[in-house]
């Protein structure tokens, strides 16, 4: 849905309500006002708000504050998509259109490139072209960086996201910004590819349990990866005894990384959320 400029100022005054309302006395009505109201924009409005076990009581008021500032970040987010979509309307009425490719959108943390190297290397020898590949590395570790203009194009024209979920991913505000935008785009399918270290148990903010996760030393999710990719590209299928040389290879490669890799120890989100001590980190994850 295309937001009026009427429902923009609205959202930005939500906003500013949302991240300083000053005390815990009425902050669980203002928490159900804001969800009801935005629930009518999007029905999923509600979807991995965690209000973590707060149950409304007659002789108890829970403190909404932190639930106010995770509305608030999902709002700030429905922002960005629409301005980024209203400069490319721009864009067009004094551009031709051109016709350009599907993208496979490979979200990681510069610490597993190795990673998604082979994974790219896999896509192309299985038949999909490069030119249909992004695979995006961190700039920096700051919440307030800015995701660059060529991974946003990329992203609006992606057909399939692959998220490489690590320690590392998980810890890093720029990678949840990304996880942030393959959630609100739940039309486009989203691949969990996770690293040793993450269980369902450990998966946290916008890729949560939610999702099934894969793996690569996993044939059948290797196999799954590569149907999901070539139906959403439109690519030819190879010949099953040729992809299923390059699924080995690719196993193979995945195996001796990790050999190699530092055992990361497992930990629970709630553990990894307890760690976080910035209030945008706080709010990225809700």
């Amino acid at each position: 849905m295309k937001l009026t400029e009427q429902l923009k100022a609205s959202i930005k005054e939500d906003i500013v309500i949302c991240e300083s309302y000053p005390q815990r006395n009425g902050s669980e009505a203002l928490y159900g006002q804001m969800v009801a109201k935005y629930s009518m924009l999007d029905e999923g409005f509600a979807k991995n708000l965690s209000t973590n076990g707060k149950i409304t009581s007659l002789d108890r008021e829970y403190d909404y504050r932190p639930e106010l500032k995770a509305i608030a970040a999902k709002l700030h987010m429905r922002l960005m998509l629409d301005n980024s979509d209203t400069a490319k309307e721009e864009k067009d009425r004094v551009m031709p259109a051109t016709v350009t490719s599907p993208q496979v959108f490979i979200s990681h943390r510069s610490t597993d490139k190795a990673i998604a190297e082979m994974l790219v290397d896999f896509l192309i020898g299985t038949g999909i072209p490069i030119t249909y590949i992004f695979c995006s590395s961190l700039p920096g570790n700051d919440v307030k960086e800015k995701i660059p203009q060529e991974v946003k194009d990329a992203i609006k024209k992606s057909v399939v996201n692959i998220a490489i979920l690590s320690h590392e991913y998980y810890r890093s505000a720029y990678c949840l910004n990304e996880a942030g935008i393959f959630w609100f785009l739940s039309a486009i399918t989203t691949i969990p590819i996770a690293l040793p270290e993450i269980s369902s148990n450990s998966m946290y903010g916008f890729l949560d349990d939610d999702y099934k996760i894969r793996r690569l030393d996993n044939e059948n999710d290797i196999s799954y990866i590569y149907d999901t990719v070539r139906q959403a590209t439109a690519i030819s299928q190879e010949k099953s005894e040729y992809i299923t040389t390059q699924i080995s290879k690719l196993k193979s490669r995945y195996l001796e990384i990790i050999k190699n890799r530092p055992a990361i120890k497992p930990q629970k989100a709630e553990s990894v959320v307890e760690s976080i001590t910035t209030d945008d980190e706080a709010v990225i994850l809700y």
